[in-house]
């Protein structure tokens, strides 16, 4: 997604013209209704200077938004952005992978390992000795218990 902007300026009227390519390119044509949104602080006077326009009202939710994955996280993640990628949501996690033959047991023992590691790091001492020694020893009592 990019963003267009065009440089434009109010006229002695006090009214801003957008010209019609610039409706074009934003797939509005002649007749369409359009709804303006701009931001006020408590319904006084604009001070951010920023409007939305859509052909729906704001107050109606999108029936299905896209998601928009930041390509920074998509490198880090070693996911290419033509990849298919599956998100799974469960309590307090959402997990997003490319591999879409991920079965639902093999998701299951990522997110109980994920929950393990939490449940390891909570409460650890600052003191990045004591911490290690810390992890070592729950590491410990959970092997005992396998």
């Amino acid at each position: 997604m990019n963003i267009s902007e065009i440089k434009q300026k109010v006229n002695d009227k006090g009214a801003l013209q957008i010209s019609a390519s610039v409706m074009q390119e934003m797939g509005l044509s002649a007749g369409d209704e359009v709804y303006v949104a701009y931001l006020t602080e408590d319904g006084a006077r604009s001070l951010y200077c920023e409007l939305y326009l859509s052909p729906h009202p704001f107050d109606e939710s999108d029936p299905e938004p896209d998601i928009k994955i930041p390509s920074t996280l998509l490198e880090q993640a070693n996911i290419c952005a033509e990849d298919e990628i599956r998100i799974v949501c469960l309590d307090g996690v959402i997990l997003i992978h490319r591999d879409s033959s991920f079965s639902f047991d093999e998701m299951n023992e990522l997110l109980n390992s994920l929950g393990i590691a939490a449940k390891l790091t909570e409460g650890l001492d600052s003191d990045p000795q004591i911490a290690i020694e810390q992890l070592e020893k729950q590491i410990q009592l959970l092997q005992e218990g396998e």
